[in-house]
């Protein structure tokens, strides 16, 4: 009976040590990203709060490794690849245990389903240089938890003022080499180097390039790496130059990397989409950080403008990242005020812009159909807004048949100055821009015409 308790006791004590041995590998294979398992554990835990959370293989184990081929970025499958997700605001204000938290970024993969966190560390302002080793530990974490949940982090090197890059080239030296040697196994990083540099020309952009890309490859030869561009990464337009200059004089150092893009719907109109455009046909681009509001990340949203841009990114299948993932006060700021840091991190605390992004990401998994109580029953003809406005307004309509539409805007006397619509539309609700920028400022009148319905309205441009 002795000899029997005694094999009884090795048999179960072996079955323990195996089973822990198991466990400890399955939770150093998941955090490595080579088993989905993990992934699993968490949405069993955290995810009941929400209604319909996202069903999908982590994206950091679809695509795997990202490198730059012509002018997408593309996956291990060598396929193009557009990532969409959003950025945090500064660390020093809004970083982790703050508004990013457990809890919210599994808000950020389960119910958004984003494919990418952009980890924005502002250099100056109350930031890196301030406490360096303890805002490169604060990004440390973050990117843990970013890859624990299977999605891409993309490191930001926020430099805003001073706007020339080379003013904190040290600095950059001393934080992409920690970052780099610390996560340089990983397959999920993206390093951008330089957040937006201004009132300095592209040649100084180069030299910091050529600079600092060096320091990232001596770790991570594999990472795909994002290069500022002039005029707060404008492509140049606001500074009165264009992405032609980079263009024709590229960063020659590295072939893996590509260009930032940023814009701010309600401010940057159609320039900044026709560069943008121009761009994407030659060159790698990446939107890193956008608003749907002015270049303040606040007044009010241009859905509208915003659209138009939706429209240039995903023809060219080119990745984003959408400013802000906090609570601040502004209106780019996607959460409530107050919401951070305990939730809860639903739809009922989202703001107009938050709503819109949330479901620009989760389009792709999430398939609604309209029904024709959803149909507008007749035609309508909304209040532009702004009004007055300077220089684009937005004008809103319904049609309730499918017909031949036409929205024209006059002038006082009575000369077509533009044509927005004309073209046969099925029913539903439309939003139209209006742009005004190349005319004089004064009273203008707009004019919707669909079968026997006509309707006027008038407007005021104030430059």
């Amino acid at each position: 009976m002795k000899r029997y308790k005694q094999r009884l006791f090795f048999i179960l004590a072996s079955a323990f040590i195996l089973c822990g041995f198991a466990l400890a590998q399955l939770d150093s294979e998941n955090r490595n990203g080579s088993n989905a398992g993990k992934f699993d554990l968490i949405k069993t835990e955290y995810t009941l709060q929400f209604d319909d959370p996202i069903e999908r293989d982590p994206p950091a184990n679809v695509h795997g490794q990202l490198y730059v081929c012509g002018t997408f970025l593309c996956d291990q499958n060598n396929e193009p690849v557009q990532l969409r997700g959003m950025s945090t605001h500064g660390l020093q204000w809004y970083g982790w245990s703050n508004c990013v938290t457990d809890a919210s970024l599994d808000a950020l993969y389960y119910d958004w389903g984003a494919d990418i966190l952009r980890i924005s560390l502002y250099v100056q302002e109350g930031g890196y240089e301030t406490d360096p080793e303890g805002f490169t530990a604060q990004v440390n974490t973050i990117i843990e938890e970013v890859t624990e949940r299977g999605m891409y982090a993309l490191v930001d090197w926020h430099q805003l003022s001073p706007g020339d890059p080379m003013y904190n080239l040290e600095r950059a030296k001393t934080f992409f080499t920690d970052i780099a040697s610390e996560h340089h196994e990983k397959t999920n990083i993206i390093y951008e180097i330089a957040n937006e540099p201004n009132n300095v020309s592209w040649e100084r952009i180069v030299e910091y390039a050529d600079s600092i890309i060096p320091v990232i490859r001596q770790y991570d030869e594999d990472a795909v790496i994002l290069v500022g561009t002039p005029g707060w990464s404008s492509l140049g337009i606001s500074q009165g130059n264009g992405p032609q200059e980079i263009y024709n004089n590229p960063v020659t150092i590295d072939d893996n990397i590509m260009y930032t893009f940023h814009f701010y719907a309600a401010s940057h109109g159609q320039v900044y989409r026709d560069a943008l455009e121009w761009a994407a046909e030659r060159l790698p681009i990446f939107v890193s950080e956008f608003g749907t509001q002015t270049y303040t990340g606040d007044g009010g949203n241009n859905f509208v403008s915003t659209q138009a841009y939706f429209d240039i990114m995903d023809e060219h299948k080119i990745s984003w990242t959408n400013w802000n993932y906090s609570h601040d006060w502004r209106s780019g700021a996607v959460w409530k005020v107050g919401t951070c840091p305990g939730g809860p991190w639903t739809e009922n605390n989202l703001k107009e812009a938050g709503l819109w992004i949330r479901e620009k990401i989760r389009e792709r998994f999430v398939t609604s159909v309209d029904t024709p109580d959803e149909l507008p029953e007749t035609y309508t003809l909304a209040q532009n807004f702004p009004n007055p406005f300077n220089p684009s307004t937005t004008i809103q309509y319904t049609i309730p048949q499918t017909g031949k539409v036409m929205l024209r805007i006059y002038n006082v006397l009575g000369q077509v100055t533009q044509i927005l619509v004309n073209e046969v539309q099925t029913p539903g609700t439309y939003w139209e821009e209006f742009d005004a920028s190349l005319l004089a400022s004064g009273v203008y009148f707009y004019r919707l015409t669909s079968g026997d319905y006509t309707e006027v309205r008038k407007m005021l441009f104030m430059k």
